[in-house]
């Protein structure tokens, strides 16, 4: 029977360490012994395997947020893109502000022309403005600026009136007026208070024209107005001079 302390022949130090056979690799012979006795991890002195090669095999699911340049460039993952989202952003509130500041803006600028077109042309042209001189004030006064038109009524015969001479009675404005409104440049309307002031007025260019107020008491007064043709000797029409009255109880419409 062998003895078991016996050293094995393949030991020719005696030492009861095994060696590699013959051709082994030196690594692997130091992998395989280390002083103590113990053994430790093998090293490869070789290329690694083609799976563990940097640069190969497959590549690890990028995760949010992250990924390549050109994936980044594409949403707000990125700092800088962010950054150009959020301006975005932030400007787009202001547009809306400032879009609602100009529609303000252009709805009262608006209004304002419309309201001073309107206020010229009912000043200037039109006849129903609001009182502005009740009573004696009136007197003198241009019947349209003072807004004596709105409840003025009207005397004016329908027959032998070839220039459709009228006389103009405001009650909340206590004053009348004369007026013609076929005549020709050159033609005079004249209007007389009994009483009270004389007013004469002259067509400057088309058709018509009116005296100023002159005030009255509404419950008893009498009015003369009187057309006058013009002196010129080319006139057109042939009608002479005329007049016609009224009074407080005159038929006014």
């Amino acid at each position: 029977m062998a003895d078991p302390q016996a050293p094995d022949s393949s030991d020719p130090s005696g030492s009861g360490r095994q060696h590699p056979p013959p051709g082994a690799d030196a690594a692997d012979a130091a992998s395989a012994t280390a002083p103590g006795g113990g053994l430790v991890p093998r090293q490869r002195t070789g290329p690694p395997p083609e799976g563990e090669r940097p640069g190969t095999g497959p590549e690890p699911d990028p995760g949010p947020g992250q990924g390549t340049t050109a994936g980044r460039g594409a949403g707000p993952g990125d700092g800088t893109d962010r950054q150009s989202w959020h301006r975005r952003l932030r400007r787009v509130p202001r547009l809306r502000m400032w879009s609602v500041v100009g529609g303000i803006l252009v709805a009262a600028l608006t209004a304002g022309l419309v309201e001073l077109t309107t206020g010229a042309v009912g000043k200037f042209l039109a006849d129903d403005e609001p009182a502005g001189c009740p009573g004696t004030d009136c007197d003198g006064r241009d019947p349209q600026v003072a807004g004596c038109g709105a409840d003025a009524s009207t005397v004016q015969p329908a027959e032998d009136n070839p220039v459709s001479l009228q006389i103009r009675h405001s009650p909340r404005c206590h004053a009348v007026w004369g007026r013609i409104l076929d005549g020709e440049p050159g033609d005079r309307v004249t209007l007389e208070v009994a009483g009270g002031s004389r007013k004469e007025a002259e067509i400057r260019w088309d058709g018509d024209v009116f005296t100023n107020m002159a005030g009255v008491a509404n419950d008893a007064f009498e009015v003369t107005v009187c057309a006058l043709p013009t002196r010129e000797e080319d006139r057109t029409g042939t009608w002479e001079s005329y007049c016609i009255s009224a009074s407080h109880s005159s038929p006014w419409r």
